[in-house]
């Protein structure tokens, strides 16, 4: 008689009853509604079933912070490019960079591949850029990205694609050829695939901007419940600017594209909200903005980048609005009209 495999549901799987066990289960991400509820009074029942389950989470913290260092990912990168003999000791070579003990071993798991070459591995890693500090990144496929202050993106590198998920702030990207592998980037709810190209992409409040310098895109809109999936296939010297479900392509200057590496920003008629969003990711003390109607405004400047002083007076002068310094260092831009109507019922 052959004996086959139960099916188990999810409902009848065994509830953990250690911290090895609830961790497994919660970084699956597949636990269900009675499960949390089940965790939650778990970690209540005694201080040390919190105090176990923290202290295990912090070591797959460590781990996932060593799988993303940036010469683990390179040498990663070669394990998977070379001969099926040399694999093996690619992979030796990269858990010995870093990684020694129980570490190794872990990481050794997602290294090796299966007996049947069947699961692609993913080489993951985040990179991250604090305020007025920019970063030149060398992915391991050989991609070059160029990392704008205050940003950050994610990139998973497969057997079969390039995955790159900026989740904040701009980058430039400088994309290797890899016909086998397409490179996607995505972004504020849009998809660009690209294959051998340099282009911007910049994440500006509820809008996307995409600038192809050189090669081609096909850029896709996810479909939403408000909107329909677009797509729109770039050629270079345009812009794309995505948000609210309105697209729109128009040509530009690729002299002042990427100014911005050099410290410089550019503004052509641009909302004042657009304008203090850049401004702020190389500033310690961010400039406030009073009321919507002033980040509705628009003006056209030549800024460095942190030159605050600059900003504010340009500002002023210009009578785009006043600003002010609060308790706290930042600085609020105030409405002008506003101001004046208050101060003429105070009178």
């Amino acid at each position: 008689m052959k004996f086959l495999p139960r099916l188990v549901r999810p409902a009848d799987r065994p509830t953990p009853v250690d911290a090895p066990g609830w961790v497994a289960r919660v970084r699956s991400g597949t636990l269900p509604p009675q499960e949390v509820r089940q965790f939650e009074r778990w970690l209540a029942e005694r201080d040390e079933n919190r105090r176990d389950y923290d202290a295990l989470v912090a070591q797959f913290l460590e781990l996932d912070r060593l799988r993303s260092h940036p010469e683990i990912m390179a040498l990663r990168e070669e394990a998977r490019q070379a001969p099926r003999g040399k694999r093996r000791l690619a992979i030796a070579a990269a858990l010995g960079l870093l990684l020694t003990g129980a570490v190794a071993a872990v990481v050794a798991l997602d290294l090796l591949p299966t007996s049947s070459e069947q699961r692609a591995s993913v080489v993951t890693a985040y990179y991250e850029t604090p305020e007025g500090k920019t970063s030149a990144i060398v992915l391991p496929d050989g991609s070059k990205v160029f990392l704008d202050a205050s940003s950050a993106l994610k990139a998973s590198m497969g057997e079969t694609t390039r995955r790159i998920e900026l989740l904040s702030g701009r980058a430039n990207f400088a994309v290797a050829k890899d016909r086998e592998r397409p490179f996607v980037v995505m972004a504020g709810g849009q998809r660009i695939k690209a294959l051998g190209t340099q282009f911007d992409v910049n994440l500006v409040e509820r809008t996307v901007e995409l600038t192809l310098m050189e090669g081609h895109v096909v850029v896709q809109g996810l479909k939403t419940k408000s909107d329909t999936a677009s797509t729109v296939f770039m050629r270079p010297g345009y812009r794309l600017v995505a948000g609210d479900g309105n697209w729109t392509l128009a040509p530009v200057d690729l002299r002042n594209v990427s100014r911005w590496r050099e410290g410089v920003l550019i503004f052509d008629e641009a909302r004042l909200g657009d304008i203090v969003a850049e401004m702020n990711r190389y500033l310690p003390a961010k400039i406030l903005i009073g009321t919507p109607a002033i980040a509705e405004r628009r003006m056209s400047a030549v800024l460095r980048a942190g030159d605050v002083s600059t900003f504010l007076s340009a500002i002023d002068a210009m009578g785009v609005a006043r600003w002010a310094r609060v308790s706290d260092g930042e600085y609020r831009l105030l409405d002008i009209a506003r101001e004046r109507n208050l101060n003429a019922r105070l009178r």
